[in-house]
């Protein structure tokens, strides 16, 4: 319960986690004396600054969706088409804000979650496109390559959970490309523990989309490149991350997936 000065008490809704819900809507009226603050003082900048200072509203409003969406849903929702309308009328296609890219991958899985597939996929494909387009025109920005590889992951992810016809094999095909940039990416900074980490993901990804089209052709291969990350990993001396140990635990456990095609 909140008490503000000469004002009637406000009560939350009962909604399971009173304690979050109870401090929604005293945070959204924050945002929106802040929101009104900046409106008044952007007249008076320039076009650049009043751009950075939007992209700034952009990532915190995207952080908030992120992190507080399972606990605070309505609010959340509240904010994710205003946050959609913002990060599309700030991206410039000829060249793209990364920053604003990954800010349409958070809208797009939350109108996945909340208004289903066919609602998140404009919004997903024009992610994507964005994001290749850039890396197509900047072949030596790590950077960009580092987006379109988290893209393909998406995308992959995206057809796994849609399930039309000719879905699985794309996605097969969407994992492998994340893995072929992700494994340049890591090759060329081999003391760079993130990216490594980051080469596990899609490499377990086609592992499972082998399973699911219950082919073992490429499975050995791809165990193996899973192994190489393991050796390298240790050989650097890189602290514990829950990608390389779950990659860890399915090659010393045998998940079903590998065993049933081995």
């Amino acid at each position: 319960m909140v008490r503000a000065a000469g004002k009637a008490e406000w009560t939350a809704p009962a909604t399971g986690n009173e304690q979050l819900e109870e401090n929604a809507e005293p945070t959204a009226t924050s945002h929106r004396l802040v929101a009104e603050t900046v409106r008044h003082r952007l007249t008076a900048e320039s076009n650049a600054a009043r751009r950075e200072t939007l992209i700034a509203l952009a990532e915190a409003i995207g952080t908030m969706l992120e992190h507080r969406s399972r606990s605070i849903q309505g609010l959340a929702l509240r904010w994710l088409k205003p946050f959609t309308a913002l990060t599309q009328a700030l991206l410039d296609r000829a060249k793209p804000d990364l920053r604003l890219t990954a800010g349409l991958g958070v809208c797009a899985d939350f109108t996945q979650t909340y208004g289903g597939i066919a609602a998140a996929q404009t919004l997903l494909l024009e992610r994507h496109k964005i994001s290749e387009e850039f890396a197509q025109n900047t072949p030596q920005d790590g950077a960009a390559q580092r987006d379109l590889s988290g893209s393909l992951e998406r995308m992959g992810d995206f057809r796994q959970t849609r399930a039309e016809a000719g879905d699985a094999a794309e996605a097969l095909e969407n994992f492998r490309q994340a893995a072929a940039r992700r494994r340049a990416l890591a090759e060329a900074n081999p003391t760079f523990a993130e990216l490594w980490a980051e080469l596990s993901v899609p490499l377990m990804r086609i592992l499972w989309a082998l399973a699911a089209l219950e082919t073992s052709d490429e499975f050995a291969a791809v165990v193996q490149d899973l192994n190489a990350i393991l050796q390298h990993w240790d050989a650097q001396g890189f602290g514990k991350d829950p990608r390389v140990e779950a990659v860890r635990d399915m090659v010393q456990n045998s998940s079903p997936g590998v065993t049933e095609h081995e």
